[in-house]
């Protein structure tokens, strides 16, 4: 995996992390973030990884698309339960601006 996505993964599942972000409602927001955490994301990234957790956070099961991204590497830790709640409480925010 990429080390850039390494390091995504292990902010996704860090509880401090999810703090950091509580109340972002924007992508530029999140991206500034994850800069201030040594991870440099294009918008285009940031959107990316916003609807893989929301893909992995719905109770439906995943398509082939969503399949692609498991095996890509960016949804395995999510599968595995690590990811911070409350990152999914600011990704849902922030894709249903």
């Amino acid at each position: 995996m990429d080390p850039k996505m390494e390091k995504v993964n292990a902010l996704l599942a860090d509880e401090t992390f999810g703090k950091s972000i509580e109340g972002i409602e924007t992508v530029e927001g999140l991206q500034k973030v994850f800069a201030k955490n040594g991870v440099e994301l294009t918008a285009k990234e940031v959107e990316n990884i916003c609807q893989s957790v929301s893909v992995y956070s719905s109770e439906d099961e995943l398509g082939e698309n969503d399949l692609d991204g498991v095996a890509g590497g960016l949804l395995v830790p999510m599968m595995l339960g690590g990811i911070s709640p409350l990152v999914k409480i600011v990704v849902n925010t922030i894709l249903k601006k």
